[in-house]
Order: structure tokens, then C-alpha cells, then sequence
């Protein structure tokens, strides 16, 4: 019998477990300390990310950085103006993450006065 792949364990976790996850990063927990919560590899939340189009906060910057490293050594111009895509598109990403959970953070503030 062959091994499972992390696709196939990605498919055989249940809706609301994904759900749950994809809450969590949102939330601004990373992928190591989901894979903690729920066992499951690293890998697998990983792929469950990447296949529903979310990076946890931490790879965003993480992303921005190596970007800003490598604008020096960029030789052509369209190389150097990819990466300033990349970096808008993570800061954009970021800006609106923190203004969702500055939203969620106000309504529970509402919630508690």
C-alpha cells in the first residue's frame, strides 16, 4: 500500500477542521503552532494554506524581507520591478489582515463596555 501524500492528507481533513485552521491564521497564529494544536505535519497545514490562498502574517514578512534582500542583487530592471510587486502585494496583504483583526478586535472591546 502507498504512502499517503500531504495532498491526500490535506483532502481527508474534515471542512471544519480546514475552517478552523484557516480562523487560526487569520487570527495570526502560525503554521507550527497549528500543526502543534491539531498533530498534523507541518507540511500538511502548509499545503491546506497554499490551497486556500492564505500566508500566516509570519510568512508575509518573512516573504518581504528575502524580497528587499534581493532587490540589490537584482541585475534587470524587470526582475527589480517583480520583486516590488511581490513586496506591495505582502504589505497589502498585511495592511488588510490588521485592519480585519482591528474590526474583531473593536467589536469585542464593544462586546465587553
Amino acid at each position: 500500500m502507498a504512502r499517503a501524500t500531504v495532498r491526500d492528507k490535506v483532502a481527508a481533513l474534515p471542512e471544519g477542521r480546514k475552517r478552523r485552521i484557516s480562523k487560526m491564521v487569520r487570527e495570526g497564529a502560525s503554521i507550527v503552532e497549528i500543526a502543534r494544536r491539531y498533530k498534523l505535519d507541518w507540511g500538511v497545514v502548509r499545503a491546506l494554506l497554499w490551497e486556500q490562498g492564505i500566508r500566516p502574517w509570519r510568512g508575509s514578512k518573512t516573504i518581504i524581507t528575502l524580497r528587499l534582500r534581493s532587490l540589490g542583487t537584482a541585475g534587470r530592471q524587470e526582475r527589480r520591478a517583480e520583486l516590488i510587486k511581490d513586496v506591495q502585494q505582502e504589505v497589502d496583504y498585511l495592511y488588510y489582515a490588521a485592519r480585519r483583526l482591528q474590526t474583531q478586535l473593536d467589536k469585542v472591546k464593544k462586546t465587553i463596555t
